[in-house]
């Protein structure tokens, strides 16, 4: 497991209850911009989390990835859901 600098692991200012995003150095080792946005379920009242990663110039880093409504209370922490379970992967 790779320990972040404390730097990279803060959210950005303009962060929204909706949407968040982060850069993050992955054990690749290569910056990943990661971005949350909160979605209504299909079904059901209740919402989720869509996080996508992109590298600095643009490629994408993973595919979509869903963090539930219930594992994340904003999409600040849906990222931190969301970049445990890579780092769990060994990512």
């Amino acid at each position: 497991m790779v320990d972040l600098p404390p730097l990279l692991d803060q959210p950005t200012f303009d962060a929204q209850a909706d949407a968040a995003t982060r850069v993050h150095k992955l054990a690749i080792p290569r910056h990943v911009t990661m971005y949350a946005e909160r979605r209504k379920n299909a079904f059901g009242p209740d919402h989720h989390y869509a996080v996508t990663g992109f590298y600095p110039r643009g490629e994408e880093a993973f595919t979509e990835q869903i963090v539930p409504g219930s594992q994340a209370e904003d999409a600040s922490e849906a990222i931190r859901v969301q970049l445990g379970r890579f780092r769990e992967r060994g990512w």
